[in-house]
């Protein structure tokens, strides 16, 4: 559903934004997207984690740390919109200028949460 909701607030965050200068506007957009995603994301392998358990009973409600989920938000928007410029510099036209680093960071901050215990 948030996934959904993602694709949704992109499509109507590029139309909204088209008319701002330069590429400020796709930017904000991409880091708005990257950001959710990896909320909704990281709340999803919360669940499925919840408590040391490998998937929690039918029913039940995981209790979410919000906090690491909005670190993990934060960091992979900053990577996002870091590779987007860089990618824009650069000229590139490929789609793994915005996954790779995405990734890395929600994989990084995932493993040390998870040393962390949170």
């Amino acid at each position: 559903m948030l996934a959904l909701a993602t694709a949704r607030l992109g499509l109507f965050g590029l139309r909204a934004l088209s008319g701002a200068g330069g590429s400020f506007g796709a930017l904000a957009v991409v880091a708005v997207c990257a950001g959710l995603g990896a909320f909704a994301y990281g709340a999803l392998i919360s669940g499925f984690l919840a408590n040391g358990r490998s998937v929690i009973a039918p029913g039940e409600v995981a209790p979410l740390a919000v906090r690491p989920l909005a670190v993990r938000s934060l960091g992979c928007a900053a990577a996002t919109c870091a590779s987007f410029a860089i990618s824009r510099a650069l000229h590139a036209v490929d789609v793994l200028w915005l996954t790779i680093p995405w990734w890395f960071v929600f994989s990084g901050l995932l493993w040390y949460a998870g040393r962390r215990g949170a």
